[in-house]
């Protein structure tokens, strides 16, 4: 059987009550056959703007960093870790606090869905 969690929230996430919920269910799920995997964003709710690579620098991970082709001349960074056997592949983002993160007329003007076209990695 296999479990994927996706969302625009970091699993990382240490001040995200959520992520850490989450985070403790996956790893509840070691002991079973299940391939758990998590595919996230670099959104943070650290108020102060932490990033990502502050995150990985403070639990010490060892992470594998890529590009991911999303379709002629595009690409995404793509970092890849395993955390208690949990595998996860987190898409960094410019900016975690909403206050700067795009607002809705910069987001249908840019990004892999622009045209409706379709994200293959």
């Amino acid at each position: 059987m296999r479990l994927l969690f996706a969302s625009i929230h970091s699993d990382l996430d240490l001040s995200s009550g959520a992520a850490l919920a989450t985070r403790v269910l996956l790893e509840l799920l070691a002991g079973s056959d299940m391939d758990r995997r998590v595919l996230s964003a670099g959104v943070l709710d650290h108020e102060r703007g932490t990033s990502l690579d502050e995150v990985l620098a403070t639990l010490e991970l060892t992470v594998r960093r890529f590009l991911a082709e999303l379709g002629p001349g595009r690409s995404a960074e793509v970092i890849d870790l395993a955390v208690k056997g949990v595998r996860l592949a987190l898409m960094p983002t410019a900016s975690s606090p909403a206050e700067r993160s795009p607002d809705s007329r910069q987001s249908r003007s840019s990004g892999p869905m622009k045209n409706r076209e379709r994200c293959v990695w």
